[in-house]
């Protein structure tokens, strides 16, 4: 399609379920969108279920919907727990999910010379440069279940499955995509050691990889553009 007909919207910490953020998307406009594209970065929502209920109300709504998964959606919430035994399996329930809903997770051309590339993340305490080593005592995503290390291995793991998409020959403009912060010195919450659970400096390292023209990213909850 051409670049002309294609606007891209980006959407972050949306929580669908939780107070009136679902009434507030199920308002959006039926069809005025459908013609152009929606990513979104991260903390959908923290329940498989909610999750699935918002993508459905979303992709009705765009042409094409881009997601990477956030924090919050590597909660197992009680109710989870029999089904889920670790956030890994329900990291890849999750991108079942969305291959079965038509929600893209892998990166594609959206109209003439564009591409979304979405890359999945997690944070490293080393993020915190004024400090940067986990404290034991904090416990950010305290419902995440993890198989492996936390603080070492998981946003290993999150980059590994990366590696395949940044081989790829991207041209023109790249719109990358993360939930966590590439760059320590982009503007994040420093207070209660938030630092060090709000990106990975070696994200950046992949974002440049991409040849990315446009990074975008949620969790930090400090607007910034630049």
């Amino acid at each position: 399609r051409p670049k002309s007909r294609t606007k891209i919207f980006l959407m972050s910490e949306l929580r669908f379920g939780q107070g009136s953020n679902e009434a507030w998307v199920h308002g959006i406009h039926a069809t005025k969108f459908l013609d152009h594209i929606l990513i979104l970065v991260g903390n959908v929502a923290d329940s498989f279920r909610a999750l699935e209920r918002g993508l459905i109300a979303l992709r009705s709504k765009f042409r094409r919907v881009f997601f990477v998964p956030g924090n919050n959606e590597m909660w197992i919430t009680p109710a989870e727990m029999e089904k889920f035994p670790d956030s890994v399996c329900k990291f890849w329930a999750i991108l079942e999910l969305c291959d079965r809903l038509g929600v893209d997770v892998a990166p594609a051309a959206v109209c003439e010379g564009v591409y979304v590339v979405p890359l999945f993340s997690w944070y490293n305490a080393e993020f915190d440069v004024a400090d940067p080593f986990p404290d034991p005592q904090l416990q950010h995503d305290k419902y995440a279940r993890w198989p492996m290390d936390p603080n070492h291995q998981v946003w290993r793991y999150m980059l590994a499955l990366n590696r395949d998409y940044l081989e790829k020959p991207y041209h023109d403009t790249v719109i990358t995509c993360s939930h966590f912060v590439p760059r320590s010195e982009l503007p994040v919450v420093h207070e209660f050691s938030m630092a060090k659970a709000a990106g990975c400096v070696e994200l950046d390292d992949q974002v440049r990889q991409a040849r990315s023209t446009c990074h975008v990213y949620g969790h930090s909850s400090k607007q910034c553009g630049k």
